[in-house]
Order: structure tokens, then sequence, then C-alpha cells
């Protein structure tokens, strides 16, 4: 089963996504409403898959950090 984490701010779309990602036979591991919480907890949840709301990243190398913190997820922005 895919391991997914969700990181978008507005709390309906992380819903909705849940709930088709949750149809799909995958498994949302954990979620974040905000960059500094997406990146203090995504690791910890060993996701395959990350979803991130693109409005949702900083300027500058912050992908990048997210990346070095799950280097086997696939990142889907």
């Amino acid at each position: 089963m895919t391991r997914v984490f969700l990181a978008d701010s507005q709390t309906e779309v992380r819903s909705a996504l849940r709930l088709l990602l949750l149809d799909m036979n995958m498994k949302v591991v954990g979620n974040a409403a905000d960059w500094p919480t997406a990146l203090a907890q995504a690791a910890g949840t060993q996701p395959d898959m990350l979803v991130v709301d693109w409005d949702l990243i900083p300027t500058g190398n912050s992908l990048l950090e997210l990346r070095a913190t799950c280097p086997e997820a696939v990142v889907i922005v």
C-alpha cells in the first residue's frame, strides 16, 4: 500500500485528497497545513509519496529541503 503525506493549507482540500487517495487504496500517513509542519513531520511518517500545494512552498531551496528529508519519496506539487 502506497503511503502518502499531504501538505495543503486548506482543510477541505486535504480532506478531498484523503478521500480520493483512500479510494485508490493508498494510505494517508500524515498531513500538514503549513510548510514548517510539513518539513518537521513528513520524514517521520516514511511516505512513499508527498503531495504538496505549490503555494505552500516558500522561495529558495525549500523543496530541496523536503527532498532531503524524504529522499525515497515521489514529490507531487
